[in-house]
């Protein structure tokens, strides 16, 4: 049995300064829209269990709301 090739990454395109400053806008220009409040009212709002979530998944993400927290 031969020894699988091992993978090269050095012909992965890298992301760059360019890619990262866009997130950073992304973000700074999401910071407008965030929502600040009570725990529970925000679970309430996105969805406890995944029948009545926002977005598939985002149920998960209720149940980590803990301490100061904004969305």
């Amino acid at each position: 049995m031969k020894p699988s090739n091992p993978v090269t990454l050095s012909k992965t395109k890298k992301k760059g300064r360019e890619h990262k400053e866009t997130i950073v806008q992304s973000i700074r220009d999401g910071v407008e829209e965030f929502f600040l409040g009570s725990n529970k009212v925000m679970q309430v709002a996105i969805g406890r269990s995944d029948s009545d979530e926002l977005t598939p998944g985002l149920h998960k993400v209720s149940k980590l709301l803990r301490g100061d927290c904004g969305l």
